[in-house]
């Protein structure tokens, strides 16, 4: 449990800081080991200062932390204090308890971004009660939701809370993630579901071809990530209970055909032909629609005219485009709470 007293002193409402202008302050975790939702939001703050709105990350655990495994241009807050009539909020749901109870007792202006309906109940980690918490959603200016099963989620779990706050945003997408001259390469993260992996990829020995090969991705830049999705044919999901689930996108943009797990948050994009999803621990049939994907690509899947199109409309509906007209919407309802 956190020291709530600590807590406490870490948020400073300063009314007499000069600069009087709106700033949206995004917490983030001072985590810099590879977790999309880290990356999600500094990009996000990005690009909001890129619409001419100041926007930074602020992260309370270690004042001037700035995430290092990726490049980004966020601003990084370095001071502890903030101003209630000019800072809006944006925590993650991680820690509604946490810091929301303090928001909402200063009169901050605070929305919660939800990028993981399936972390609602890590909120209460930090001793606030279900109760206290669910207050805390429910006095929320806004609340972001990154997928529309963490929409889905959020109205299960919080029924009273005023659907009207929701606003839905896409994750950032990488430019990277594109084709490259494929090989015949089925790629995959052992750090998702270790166990499923190790025993699906034996489980492949009877149908793997000698000219094909099994790679993972893991403890690399995401340069080197984005180069080995563009080579891979075939990527193994093994997302579990996620709010989106990035790298089966990141492949599927990447050009490969995606078998595997949903985590829930990815049914909304997975789609034949390709994405094909598998029930989580059904290994008998990820081992067999793995084996198939052999073949359809063999038999030159990956040229074909549905194929090409499939891809093509993922990258135009989670392009960065979307991404910035969400983005600009949820700029204008933090506007409309001053």
């Amino acid at each position: 449990m956190a020291n709530a007293s600590k807590d406490d002193k870490l948020l400073k409402n300063n009314e007499n800081i000069k600069n009087t202008e709106l700033e949206i302050v995004f917490f983030g975790l001072a985590h810099d080991k590879i977790v999309g939702g880290v990356k999600v939001t500094y990009k996000h703050a990005e690009m909001i200062a890129s619409l001419g709105v100041q926007s930074s990350v602020y992260s309370p655990d270690n004042l001037g932390f700035n995430c290092s495994w990726f490049d980004h241009n966020a601003t990084i807050r370095t001071e502890h204090e903030l101003n209630k009539k000019s800072n809006f909020i944006v925590l993650p749901e991680i820690w509604a308890g946490r810091y929301g109870k303090q928001l909402l007792r200063a009169g901050f202006r605070y929305a919660i971004y939800v990028q993981n309906g399936y972390y609602l109940n890590s909120a209460l980690n930090w001793g606030h009660s279900a109760a206290e918490v669910k207050e805390v959603y429910e006095n929320a200016n806004l609340i972001l939701s990154i997928s529309k099963d963490t929409t889905s989620m959020i109205s299960t779990v919080y029924p009273t809370v005023d659907k009207k706050k929701v606003i839905r945003v896409f994750p950032h997408v990488d430019d990277g993630f594109f084709p490259g001259k494929k090989e015949k390469i089925i790629s995959y993260m052992p750090r998702k579901l270790p166990v499923h992996s190790k025993r699906l990829k034996f489980y492949l020995t009877e149908y793997l071809p000698a000219d094909w090969s099994v790679v993972p991705i893991e403890n690399m830049v995401a340069s080197k990530a984005a180069d080995i999705l563009s080579r891979s044919s075939i990527f193994l999901s093994f997302c579990d209970l996620e709010g989106f689930g990035l790298p089966p996108l990141e492949a599927a943009l990447s050009g490969a055909v995606v078998v595997g797990y949903t985590g829930q948050g990815a049914r909304e994009y997975f789609k034949k032909p390709n994405l094909i999803a598998v029930q989580n621990g059904d290994l008998k049939n990820f081992t067999l629609k793995t084996a198939d994907a052999i073949k359809a690509v063999d038999a030159g899947l990956l040229d074909t005219e549905e194929f090409q199109k499939g891809r093509a409309l993922l990258s135009e509906k989670y392009g960065r485009e979307n991404e910035r007209h969400q983005l600009e919407a949820f700029v204008k309802r933090v506007e409309m709470t001053f």
